[in-house]
């Protein structure tokens, strides 16, 4: 090692001086953006607080009126003048539609088991002349068996 010079390597950025700079400078920002923030929010919270007055104080005037006290035939209601009869005659009509379609229910029921009852006598007739075909198979093989 002798003759040699000794390598230095610098490991000092020299632009770490700007970003520091830069880092201060971000950090005041901040803050005052927080403090600008913290006033906007104290200035709405005033104003709601204004608003929430004003919207108690006009609702407070509304309710005064209908806080007298009210006499409780006021609360009566009269029918007198309510014509019930035709309610009665809608009701009527009602009744009378509703019985046409049990009517025509009824009638198709009634259709339905008129066929039901038709197809069961034929499925009967069908039956009877199979056995009478398979009578007539029967004795003819018995014949020829005999034979």
């Amino acid at each position: 090692m002798k003759g040699k010079k000794p390598i230095f390597i610098n490991l000092v950025n020299e632009n770490d001086e700007g970003n520091d700079d830069t880092i201060q400078q971000n950090k005041r920002n901040n803050d005052q953006s927080t403090q600008q923030n913290e006033r906007n929010n104290d200035s709405n919270k005033s104003t709601l607080q204004m608003q929430i007055e004003e919207l108690t104080r006009l609702l407070k005037s509304v309710t005064k009126e209908k806080q007298k006290i009210t006499d409780p035939k006021e609360n009566i209601i009269d029918w007198s003048n309510v014509d019930l009869e035709i309610q009665e005659e809608d009701d009527q009509a009602r009744e009378d539609e509703n019985q046409e379609v049990v009517d025509e229910n009824q009638e198709e029921v009634k259709e339905n088991q008129e066929e039901v009852d038709e197809n069961q006598k034929d499925e009967e007739e069908d039956q009877n002349k199979n056995k009478r075909g398979v009578s007539i198979v029967s004795s003819e093989y018995d014949s020829i068996s005999s034979e």
